[in-house]
This record gives C-alpha cells, structure tokens and sequence, in this order.
C-alpha cells in the first residue's frame, strides 16, 4: 500500500475496540476474536478510510493482534504505526505468477475464444486465496467481449510469506492478455486501437460469467486516448525490443504504456489467427 499501515486499539470493560484503515471490519473482528477466544460481540473494529486498499485492507494484520494484546495487558489504549521499511517486509507480499493465455481471433480481429491457465505463488498459508485466484479474470471479463472463454487459476502453498491482494492484483494476467493483443494486431497487420474498439464491451453487454455493464465509457476512452497520445504514428514507427503498447484494465480505462526495452510478461504465449 501507498501508506503505511497503522492501528489503534482499546480495552475497555470486557470490549475490544479497533481503528484501522480497513475494507473488511467483520471479517478482521471473527479473526480476532477467534485468536484471542473472545465473544465475538465484545470485538469492534471500526471502519475508516482504507485508502489504496485494492483488497490488501480485507484480512487481519498483524498489527492488529500486537496493538490488541499490548491493550489488554496494559489497559491502555496502544497506537501501532509501520514504518516504510516495515510496511515493505511485515505486510502482505504480492504473488508471483506464471500466465498462459492462449486466443483465437478472426482475421477480422474479432475474438473468438480465451483459454487461461494462471498459476499464483500463494507462500504459507491459503489466506485469501480464492479471492485472489479469481479477481484477476473477473476484473478482465469486464473489458472484452468473450463468446468462448475458459479460465482455470491455481494458488500453490509455498515455503514462502504469505501473499495477499495488492493495487493492479494480477498484473502477469492483465499484462499478459494486452501485450498479447498488441501482438496478435501486428500479426493481422490491424491497429491495436481499431481491435479494442472491436471488441470493448458497451453498455448493455453482458459479461462472460453474466454480470450486465450498466454504464461503460470505453470506446470514448480509447478513441480519446489514441488521439491525444498520436498512437497510430507511434505504433507505426516502433520498433522492437523498444516501442509502445495499448493497455485496457477494468473501469473502463484505456492507457498507453512506453516499454524500453520490452520484456515478455507471460512465461508462454500462444496465438491463433482463424
């Protein structure tokens, strides 16, 4: 997270009280009152701002346990804060992964189908797996039109710390589908723009898994940013390993990165033209 994280807590008559930046107040006060074998009513963690919490603010910390224990033991109320340094080491850590995508597209640009396999390196403990196993593909499922779409997510245990959710969770998975894209675009010797446009879900839409995109302004978003960054004279001219890519993340927003030089973000790359 951007800030580093911070705790205060109190022990008053029999109740444990709980400020920290949180988006899980109710899951954090069963952890807690399981860990310290308390009732669960006299656990009250309250909810303040989370600030860039992208899913890291939704499970009990640390911190939480050591500024509950130090209260209880001093009757005092015990403020906890991270430094920078500890923030980096003593907090959830992100998950390496390894994506295989692979896509059948039209010679039209049009995709056809998605087949995923993402493997997530969890460290100790489950955690919020399955949270974090799923995320990725639910976020993406919201940009693309996918008639054909297979996703199969495993989180290994390993002899590691533990991992967590974290800003742009999945970012192998992500990366890996946009970079692919921009490939498979030079491959049909199409504009990376002009495949988006293509097949950026609209208002309306359904998802693959369903879910209906009440509002969506992604085509306006990506005709504006190609306008503004001169994509198509860039993308004409570059060459690699330097040049530029077309990225599309969940809400809607569409960006232009500069990679020098470029590195492969998925460990295997698969591409069909039908």
């Amino acid at each position: 997270m951007m800030e580093p994280y911070a705790v205060v807590a109190s022990y008053r008559n029999g109740y444990l009280d709980l400020w920290m930046p949180n988006a899980g107040p109710h899951v954090r006060a069963k952890a807690i009152a399981n860990l310290l074998k308390m009732p669960l009513n006299k656990v009250r963690v309250r909810h303040i701002n989370s600030g860039g919490a992208f899913g890291g603010r939704s499970e009990v910390a640390p911190g939480d346990l050591v500024a509950s224990l130090l209260a209880m033991k001093s009757g005092k109320p015990v403020k906890l804060v991270l430094s920078r340094e500890e923030n980096a080491t003593s907090t959830r850590q992100i998950h390496d992964m390894i994506a295989t995508i692979k896509t059948g597209m039209a010679k039209d640009g049009t995709i056809v189908a998605k087949d995923y396999r993402v493997i997530y390196d969890g460290g100790a403990y489950s955690s919020t797996g399955p949270i974090a196993t799923s995320i990725p593909y639910y976020v993406y499922e919201e940009c693309y039109r996918l008639p054909n779409v297979r996703y199969n997510g495993y989180r290994i245990i390993t002899n590691k710390g533990i991992r967590g959710m974290y800003g742009c969770h999945g970012r192998a998975f992500l990366g890996g589908n946009e970079a692919q894209m921009d490939l498979m675009a030079k491959e049909l010797g199409m504009d990376p723009v002009e495949i988006r446009l293509k097949n950026g879900l609209t208002a309306g839409e359904m998802t693959a898994t369903k879910s209906k995109i009440s509002s969506c302004g992604l085509k306006e978003t990506i005709e504006i940013t190609s306008e503004k960054t001169d994509f198509k004279k860039r993308w004409a001219q570059a060459q690699n390993p330097k040049g530029i890519g077309w990225g599309v993340l969940p809400l809607c927003a569409a960006f232009l990165w500069v990679f020098v030089p470029c590195r492969p973000v998925i460990s295997k790359s698969m591409m069909t033209a039908m």
